[in-house]
């Protein structure tokens, strides 16, 4: 071997060791835990280093009975994976999806899951997971690679066989076309909050539940929103405004170019203070925070879709505890930290 090929092989080799050791910081600056039963609530942020893939992987994993993933986008691999071998155990595992989004699903995931493709008129655009039908993760991130860790997204894991049963209901309310019926939405005690759970476009009071959200607000408003179109709610937003709260938004720097333009136009020339997120990932939330007390979070993007066509949610939480409060002061400060002024 001459000169020229032995460097070139050796510099072969310290790429392949950079690049192991490169990828092992990147899994080790991200945290992974499991609800541990002492909150009924428990908040994850890709904003906050938690590592949704490998966190709800685990999950997963740990499942003794069932598992049921109902998801708009499944290429994870650590999903997939997690998903193709607790379905090979006693563990009945089942994924609803939509269907235009996962073409190949059934061959990644093996035989012995049961996968319900949805073929609708609008998206199939829910993101919850349920495990052994008592712990429900609910939230706005899809179980892709870029959205579990890359991308702005929250995710709350709530412990409630009630939530679970709802959440299950409705999966079985699906066939491939049709939603068999509707499952209006509820409200369920945990501990010391009330968590209500919404499913769209089943039940009609809901956009009336976010703009009387957004009407009771006193003193602050938090909103960041991957996709909105709806100035019905932007109507609301910059009302609230007006009477003296203070409001701040947050929107996808590549939406507010294209989809949401017009609502970044309409809060800016209302003097409602708009930011946009910067750099490659996507903003990705669903998510509202009223007065520091109440938290929005689901799927369902503020768009007319959302509500009306596709299979989306969201829950309402309140009081938020100090806890979860801190969470969501510290990951508002990144988003912010993370955000330009709009123009």
């Amino acid at each position: 071997m001459n000169t020229a090929a032995v460097r070139s092989f050796s510099l072969s080799i310290l790429t392949f060791f950079i690049f192991i050791f490169y990828s092992w910081i990147s899994d080790t600056v991200y945290t992974v835990h499991l609800p541990n039963g002492h909150h009924n609530v428990e908040l994850y942020s890709t904003e906050m280093q938690n590592d949704l893939s490998m966190t709800m992987s685990k999950a997963i994993s740990e499942a003794k009975d069932s598992v049921t993933l109902v998801i708009y986008s499944l290429t994870d691999a650590k999903i997939i994976a997690s998903l193709r071998e607790k379905s090979k155990t006693s563990c009945i595992v089942k994924v609803i999806c939509d269907a235009k989004t996962c073409p190949d699903i059934e061959a990644k995931l093996g035989p012995q899951v049961k996968v319900l493709k949805r073929f609708i008129k609008g998206l199939m655009h829910i993101k919850i997971l349920i495990i052994d039908s008592r712990q429900t993760w609910i939230g706005s991130a899809n179980m892709t690679r870029e959205s579990l860790r890359h991308h702005g997204n929250l995710v709350m894991a709530i412990e409630s066989e009630s939530i679970a049963e709802m959440a299950s209901a409705k999966v079985r309310s699906f066939t491939s076309t049709e939603r068999l019926h509707s499952i209006p939405h509820a409200s369920f005690n945990q501990g010391e909050q009330k968590a209500e759970l919404w499913f769209l476009p089943d039940d009609p009071r809901a956009i009336g539940r976010i703009k009387g959200l957004i009407q009771g607000a006193q003193k602050t408003l938090r909103v960041a929103m991957f996709t909105w179109t709806r100035r019905d709610l932007a109507s609301e937003v910059i009302a609230a405004k007006k009477r003296g709260v203070k409001v701040e938004v947050v929107l996808d720097k590549g939406t507010a170019a294209a989809a949401s333009k017009g609502i970044a136009k309409m809060l800016l020339e209302s003097g409602v203070k708009v930011k946009l997120s910067q750099g490659k990932a996507l903003l990705h939330h669903k998510f509202m925070q009223i007065d520091g007390k109440t938290m929005v979070n689901g799927s369902a993007n503020w768009t007319k879709a959302a509500f009306e066509t596709n299979d989306d949610c969201f829950v309402v939480l309140s009081p938020l505890s100090e806890s979860q409060q801190i969470f969501l002061d510290k990951m508002w400060t990144i988003i912010i930290g993370d955000s330009t002024d709009a123009n």
